[in-house]
């Protein structure tokens, strides 16, 4: 894991974990899991659904087992 801060400071980022394209890997529709449109820039948790008009998307985060 590599985290940083971007270079304006307005987000913390890790840079070996990137979006999953749509286009490429369809979420399960219906599936809550966090979602951008990629010309936006505004990433949102929300239910997958193709008609959202999202370009990627990411699974959701896990808790590490003990």
């Amino acid at each position: 894991m590599t985290i940083k801060t971007t270079t304006d400071r307005t987000a913390c980022v890790d840079t070996e974990i990137h979006w999953i394209d749509a286009t490429q890997h369809r979420p399960p529709s219906g599936a809550k899991v966090l979602c951008i449109n990629q010309r936006h820039g505004i990433a949102v948790l929300s239910t997958w659904l193709p008609s959202h008009g999202f370009t990627h998307w990411h699974p959701l985060p896990t808790w590490k087992k003990p």
